[in-house]
């Protein structure tokens, strides 16, 4: 649920972005108390195809994993900056082009590390990169479902080691926030190393003051992928 900060920031804000998707699900009732005549809401997620979980019909709200779909979004945000604050468009223009060269490039640097792969699986604690998946051609294998604390079953976790063995997975990649308890024990069980995988749909402080950012974490996350699919 949102702070009161949260809810006096929305109540004063003429322009809100939401992701959609159901990844802010208190919004809908947050924003019926704080709306007012002239605010706008953005939905971040509208006009991007989204993944549906087969077992669950979950829709997997993780669209930024892509690169493509991470410059889709970026590029939403610019033309509504601009029609909102046209006072300031070349800013907007210009950290857009910025930030879009950044993401192809390294768009570049993941499909180079894909083109020398000798495995298409890589296994995830928590399912929140099929995005990634669907763009270059894997199959990802995640342990936990679309909700990072879910804890699986022993069906899940057999089935989850049964896959690492079966296809010499060499290592079990996980969120360094969330509980790696789960994957270092399929790790142990199969003689896997771990690694990291991070969404990067939060930042703590500590985190923003060492000056990470989304680009930063994705470099991160395509360090330990090349692990998990050229070792």
């Amino acid at each position: 649920e949102p702070s009161t900060q949260t809810m006096m920031t929305l109540s004063d804000a003429s322009l809100i972005f939401i992701l959609g998707n159901d990844f802010e699900p208190w919004f809908n009732d947050a924003y019926d108390n704080v709306k007012h005549e002239g605010q706008t809401v953005v939905v971040l997620s509208d006009g991007i195809q989204t993944l549906v979980n087969e077992d669950t019909d979950q829709i997997d709200p993780h669209i930024w994993t892509s690169i493509h779909n991470l410059i889709t979004i970026m590029d939403k945000i610019k033309t509504v900056l601009i029609e909102k604050d046209p006072t300031h468009q070349s800013t907007y223009l210009a950290n857009f082009d910025k930030a879009k060269a950044d993401f192809l490039a390294l768009d570049q640097e993941y499909q180079a590390v894909v083109d020398a792969r000798v495995r298409d699986i890589f296994v995830t604690n928590h399912a929140a990169f099929g995005y990634l998946a669907q763009d270059y051609g894997l199959t990802m294998f995640p342990i936990r479902g679309l909700e990072p604390d879910a804890e699986p079953d022993a069906s899940t976790m057999a089935r989850i080691i049964d896959l690492v063995k079966l296809y010499d997975i060499p290592y079990i990649l996980y969120e360094d926030e969330a509980n790696a308890d789960v994957a270092k024990t399929i790790a142990l069980e199969t003689g896997a190393k771990t690694g990291i995988l991070r969404p990067g749909e939060s930042l703590n402080e500590a985190q923003l003051k060492a000056g990470e950012d989304l680009l930063s974490i994705m470099k991160q996350n395509l360090t330990w992928l090349k692990k998990a699919l050229q070792e």
